[in-house]
């Protein structure tokens, strides 16, 4: 995986692509991106913020849902509980 993940990083072609070419998922291939990185790479991802365009698609009646890019997807019902969601959102961020 490494050698791949190298080789995506010249290719100047999208994680998603890349990695469909060669057979690999993408959760996957972000997965080992993540694991990858060196230890300035990960300081970098967690001390800076990083803000992403979202789409609202609805009404706002019912659940909402939050689609990550790595297609992993969380769903907050009514009466969801704050601390709950925020122990999910660490967890997401790599905070476990």
């Amino acid at each position: 995986m490494s050698r791949l993940i190298e080789a995506w990083k010249s290719s100047g072609r999208s994680a998603a692509s890349f990695a469909a070419e060669h057979g690999v998922t993408r959760a996957k291939f972000e997965y080992w991106k993540g694991r990858l990185k060196g230890p300035e790479e990960n300081r970098k991802a967690l001390s800076a913020p990083s803000f992403v365009p979202v789409q609202v698609i609805g009404t706002g009646a019912g659940p909402l849902e939050v689609v990550l890019s790595t297609g992993d997807r969380l769903l907050i019902r009514d009466g969801f509980s704050v601390e709950i969601l925020r122990e999910v959102l660490r967890a997401l961020r790599g905070g476990c």
